[in-house]
């Protein structure tokens, strides 16, 4: 397979389940300290959102999330994880949101304020 994100989207459609398995029950207290910060109701974006546990699953308890990820089988997972949630398939490297759309993004786990 010459398409590197071809490779990701097929690796990680595969091994979804046990990826969703694996996964800590709840999130860093890093980022729950992070997110402390930010008013209910904010608005954050959670970008390669994977199966939504348990980052976006956290978040969606008080704020609004919009989660992204490349993978339409970990989508699925995240959907279901995470129902409250706009959940988008798609690549992050070709989303194109508004300025000003979010108060704060996640990315694979890091958090930035905007």
């Amino acid at each position: 397979m010459n398409d590197p994100k071809a490779l990701v989207v097929e690796g990680y459609n595969r091994c979804a389940e046990a990826y969703a398995a694996a996964r800590a029950s709840s999130p860093a207290d890093e980022l729950v300290a992070f997110f402390e910060r930010l008013s209910p109701g904010s608005s954050i974006l959670d970008f390669g959102c994977g199966c939504g546990v348990p980052v976006g699953r956290f978040l969606a308890q008080s704020f609004e999330v919009t989660a992204v990820d490349i993978s339409a089988r970990q989508v699925a997972l995240c959907r279901e994880s995470v129902p409250r949630a706009r959940v988008i398939h798609g690549d992050i490297m070709t989303q194109r949101f508004a300025p000003g759309s979010f108060d704060a993004v996640v990315l694979a786990g890091l958090e930035f304020a905007l």
